[in-house]
C-alpha cells in the first residue's frame, strides 16, 4: 500500500515540474515621453514582472539610436520585478517619433514582444524644407525657392556668416535678417542661376547661430539643369 501511495505522489509531482514556466508582464508596453528638446534623450522606464514560477530571461534587441539599460539585470526571479531603461538619441532629429524595441524572452507563451517609446522632438531651430530642391530648371532661366527658419527656443537667435555654395549658381534675393525672435520665423529666398551645362547641380546654404546646441546649420540644395 505504501508503495502505491509513493507512485501516485510521483505521478502528481512530475507534471507540476514540467508545467513550471516564466511569465512576462510589463506595466505599460507603450510610453509617451511627450515633448523632448532636440539633443536630449527621450527616455522612459518600463517595469517588468515575472508572474511565473521559473526565472524569466530577457534579451532586448536595441538598434537605430535606441539604447537599453537593465540596472536590475536581465534575469527576473519568480514574483520579482526588473526595470528596463530605454533611451532614444534625438540629435539632429525633429518632429513626432515612434520607436519600438524588440524583446526576446523565455516565456513559452510570449517568446517575442516589444516596448515602444512615443513622443515629439522639438528642434530649437527648425528649417523647412530640410532639402531645398529646385527640381528641373531650364538652362539660362533663373529660378527661386524659399526657405523658412523657425525659432522654437526661448531666446533671440542671432544669424551670422551666411554662405551659399557654389556662389556662381546660388545667391540670396535679399539680405538675411540678423536675428529671429522666440516663436518667430524668417523667410529666405534663394536664387538659382543655372549653368550652361545640363545635369545635376548640388550646393548648400550654411549659417551660424548663437545657440549652444548645433550652432552651425547646413541645408543641402539640389537642382537639375535641362
Amino acid at each position: 500500500m505504501k508503495r502505491i501511495v509513493m507512485l501516485a505522489l510521483a505521478v502528481m509531482v512530475v507534471p507540476l515540474g514540467l508545467w513550471a514556466a516564466p511569465q512576462w508582464r510589463v506595466d505599460q508596453a507603450l510610453k509617451d515621453v511627450g515633448q523632448v528638446r532636440q539633443g536630449q534623450a527621450a527616455a522612459a522606464v518600463f517595469v517588468v514582472t515575472n508572474r511565473g514560477d521559473r526565472a524569466l530571461e530577457i534579451k532586448p534587441q536595441a538598434c537605430c539610436g535606441i539604447s537599453v539599460n537593465a540596472p536590475d539585470g536581465l534575469t527576473v526571479r519568480p514574483g520579482a520585478r526588473a526595470r528596463l531603461e530605454i533611451s532614444y538619441a534625438t540629435a539632429y532629429l525633429s518632429g513626432d517619433f515612434i520607436k519600438r524595441v524588440a524583446i526576446a524572452t523565455n516565456d513559452p507563451k510570449l517568446p517575442e514582444t516589444g516596448l515602444t517609446l512615443r513622443g515629439q522632438i522639438l528642434a530649437e531651430l527648425e528649417i523647412k524644407p530640410e532639402l531645398l530642391d529646385f527640381g528641373q530648371v531650364r538652362a539660362g532661366a533663373a529660378a527661386r525657392q524659399r526657405l523658412s527658419i523657425v525659432n522654437h527656443s526661448k531666446q533671440r537667435v542671432t544669424l551670422s556668416d551666411l554662405r551659399l555654395k557654389p556662389a556662381r549658381c546660388f545667391s540670396l534675393a535679399a539680405h538675411a535678417p540678423a536675428f529671429i525672435e522666440p516663436g518667430q520665423s524668417v523667410q529666405l529666398e534663394v536664387l538659382f542661376m543655372p549653368p550652361d551645362v545640363r545635369g545635376s547641380v548640388w550646393g548648400s546654404l550654411k549659417f551660424t547661430t548663437d545657440l549652444a546646441y548645433l550652432p552651425t546649420r547646413t541645408v543641402p540644395i539640389r537642382a537639375v539643369v535641362r
